[in-house]
């Protein structure tokens, strides 16, 4: 079983950081961090930049969220210090299409794909999934730093997806699942880049996505000879905390500092 039994609404309102407002002109400065509208291929996020502008960012951050949320609901957890990163850093957080999600009761919401429903047997969106990868593909493509794709919930099962389904990412140096699983695990016989390494995280007291979901993804990934770490926080539900920032961190910074070290 893949979800727990509380209506994905819930996790609408657990996930949120402290959002702020965003103006709709193309770029405002935060700090040390210039922060512009947009994902980079003309649809709707954030993308933030640390660093000499006439410098290469040492790394670039894909992060998904999850359903009903929007690149505002973790800007703040990347600048204002949830994460420790690199010095010269590039984020992209994209923001879902909005759409109906049915088992919201049809209710319209940013999300990566429709959820269908709750039980094992229930139908997959496919079609949704690899829209959605489609786009985060064409994303993970026009870089050319060294790259980590990660998110939470539904974005999470984009960003693995992603990392499995398509043809290697030359860039893609790791994946970061949060609170999240793999959709269609069934489909996977083989990994497209045996190289990438894993990160999963999950509270062993999420009720929507269950725990059970977690243990599944990470068995799958290492019968794909994948090397993948599955972290567990005790209390936590399908929420974040700062152990997993800082385990997230020390990943980034471990995967940039094997690539920089890595014959090219």
């Amino acid at each position: 079983m893949q979800f727990g039994k509380l209506a994905f609404t819930f996790s609408i309102l657990r996930n949120r950081f402290m959002t702020s407002m965003r103006s709709s002109s193309s770029s405002v400065a935060a700090g040390e961090w210039q922060i512009e509208q947009g994902d980079g291929q003309g649809n709707r996020g954030l993308r933030a930049s640390r660093g000499r502008p006439d410098k290469k960012a040492e790394i670039t951050i894909i992060w998904l969220h999850g359903l009903g949320d929007t690149a505002d609901g973790w800007i703040d957890a990347f600048l204002d210090g949830g994460f420790s990163l690199p010095e010269r850093c590039d984020i992209i957080l994209p923001t879902a299409e909005t759409r109906p999600i049915t088992i919201n009761n049809g209710m319209r919401m940013p999300g990566w794909y429709d959820i269908l429903g709750l039980a094992e047997s229930s139908p997959v969106d496919t079609n949704g999934i690899s829209q959605s990868v489609q786009r985060i593909s064409s994303i993970v493509r026009s870089i050319s730093s060294p790259i980590i794709l990660g998110g939470f919930s539904q974005g999470g099962a984009i960003a693995l997806t992603a990392a499995l389904s398509q043809e290697p990412f030359p860039s893609l140096i790791g994946i970061i699942g949060a609170s999240c699983y793999l959709p269609n695990a069934q489909n996977y016989d083989k990994a497209s880049d045996p190289n990438l390494r894993f990160l999963l995280c999950h509270g062993d007291s999420d009720d929507i996505i269950i725990p059970q979901a977690a243990k599944l993804t990470h068995t799958k990934l290492q019968s794909l000879g994948l090397q993948a770490q599955l972290n567990w926080y005790k209390g936590m539900g399908h929420s974040a905390c700062k152990d997993e920032f800082d385990a997230m961190s020390a990943f980034i910074q471990a995967r940039l500092s094997e690539s920089a070290s890595s014959p090219s």
